[in-house]
């Protein structure tokens, strides 16, 4: 006798859209969502371990504001008005500290959003302080040579003289390696932010000061600027090194960081007639937009960019053109067969000629 299909036993685990709800609904706690999203932005972005460092800074402190006032901590359960409660919390802090947080929490809940565990990220309805930023203060040029000056050895001229002369993050200048350098130390490559290199021509001066360097240099290690004990030198010990150098150069109490020696960099190539795109690929920049925020132009230098102009109409009548100029219209060629007319028809592109 056949059995019908449809009654057949079978021993495969019932599978209910309520058993799977039971299963989605289990606990998803802030704490392990941050651990797996700092593993992804380490791993899978490639973030620099600073970035990371300050991403669980913090989402750290959010997630202490949440057990403090017992509110929910599954990442599925926290909403605008609770990421709202956050910010006011920290309002004591500079605008800046704040914005980087909450920031930090929308990169967290975007990841969270676009793998599926939550439907929308709650930072979005925040609105962030409007503090007023302070434009970076740029040393000058005496500044910068005081600072080498103050330097005890060809090590730190090295250090110093690569943050001025290359633009280089702290980072980026902590990571070289002597296999980095290229053999005439004509360039360097530098691993920049999000695991991209970039090659960053040396000019002369620092290639002298990288010679004298390596020439006294009596350590192996793979680092060129390694520590005590021949591993990578640590932030805090670089830190401690720049603050003495700023000492002894009387320059403590200026506002001057290494960041600050990068936004020179910036403006100094700017200043010498280099294009913007130009400067964005030195600095290892992704984004144009983040290259315009190291530009610095004082008062005299966009005087000088105006005055620079063509004289099109200093005291001329109509039709006249400064002495030496030519004219911009008569000088165009004579339309003719094959020739292109003004607006650039029946004409290939002068560019790729």
């Amino acid at each position: 006798m056949r059995h019908d299909e449809s009654t057949t036993p079978t021993n495969e685990p019932d599978r209910t859209t309520d058993g799977e709800a039971e299963v989605d609904r289990q606990q998803y706690h802030l704490r392990q969502a941050v651990s797996e999203f700092l593993i992804y932005m380490a791993d899978y972005r490639r973030v620099s371990p600073l970035t990371v460092q300050a991403y669980q800074r913090d989402l750290a402190r959010l997630g202490d504001y949440l057990l403090t006032h017992q509110l929910p901590t599954d990442v599925r359960d926290i909403t605008s008005r609770h990421i709202q409660g956050f910010a006011v919390s920290v309002s004591g802090l500079a605008p800046a500290t704040i914005t980087r947080a909450l920031n930090a929490a929308s990169s967290f809940f975007s990841h969270l959003a676009r793998t599926g565990v939550v439907r929308t990220n709650p930072v979005l309805g925040v609105e962030k302080p409007r503090g007023r930023q302070q434009p970076t203060r740029v040393p000058t040029i005496d500044e910068c040579r005081r600072l080498v000056g103050a330097c005890r050895d060809a090590r730190e001229r090295a250090m110093v003289t690569l943050l001025i002369t290359a633009g280089l993050r702290r980072g980026e200048l902590l990571g070289l390696r002597i296999s980095d350098l290229a053999a005439d130390l004509s360039h360097i490559t530098v691993l920049g932010k999000g695991q991209r290199t970039r090659v960053m021509p040396l000019p002369e001066q620092t290639g002298d000061v990288l010679r004298e360097y390596l020439a006294g240099r009596v350590h192996g290690s793979e680092w060129l600027f390694p520590n005590a004990a021949g591993g990578r030198m640590g932030n805090t010990t670089f830190a401690r090194l720049f603050k003495r150098l700023l000492a002894g150069a009387g320059l403590a109490g200026l506002s001057i960081t290494p960041h600050s020696l990068r936004h020179g960099f910036a403006t100094a190539v700017l200043r010498s007639g280099a294009d913007v795109k130009t400067i964005q690929q030195l600095l290892g920049h992704a984004d144009l937009s983040t290259t315009a925020r190291y530009l610095h132009s004082g008062a005299a230098a966009k005087r000088a960019a105006v005055e620079a102009l063509p004289n099109y109409i200093g005291g001329m009548r109509e039709g006249q053109t400064p002495a030496g100029q030519p004219d911009p219209v008569n000088a165009l060629p004579a339309a003719g067969p094959g020739s292109t007319g003004a607006d650039g028809e029946n004409g290939g592109d002068c560019d790729a000629q």
